[in-house]
């Protein structure tokens, strides 16, 4: 009889959800003998989702960065471009070209974002020489 009180304990009624004390086998509001359930969880609060790191792919960054002004539509297309071309690649060097591609796109630093444009522009070279993208990099933005 022990065994069965300790199930119970700390249960709600899943019927009408009111407490069901220790000891006690029927719901004290709604009288459903025997039918304890645990209280279901409760919905995440907006101080536990603050805390949520939110990571975004690189699409998602060259379009955000677009829509923001940070890229020209031109530079978004091509990066976009480069992305898509790329995941023909080897995985090692494909991700080093995603991981590369957000970095640009969320840079707001105009100088660190054309040092990794020039980072960009040597591995393309070197991966994807047949696809003339070094020259349409130069051009795009607009690098001397």
């Amino acid at each position: 009889m022990e065994e069965k009180e300790e199930e119970i304990a700390g249960n709600y009624c899943a019927s009408c959800g009111s407490p069901i004390p220790p000891g006690v086998v029927t719901c004290p509001k709604c009288s459903k003998a025997k039918i304890a359930g645990k209280r279901p969880m409760q919905t995440a609060s907006e101080e536990a989702t603050e805390d949520l790191i939110v990571v975004r792919t690189p699409e998602a960054s060259i379009r955000r960065s677009v829509a923001y002004g940070t890229l020209t539509r031109e530079q978004g297309e091509l990066l976009l471009l480069l992305l898509s071309e790329g995941r023909l690649l080897d995985f090692a060097v494909r991700s080093v070209l995603s991981s590369l591609l957000k970095d640009i796109a969320e840079e707001r630093n105009s100088q660190r974002m054309e040092d990794r444009v020039h980072v960009l522009i040597e591995l393309v070279s070197v991966t994807m020489p047949s696809g003339d993208f070094e020259r349409r990099l130069f051009h795009t933005f607009r690098l001397g």
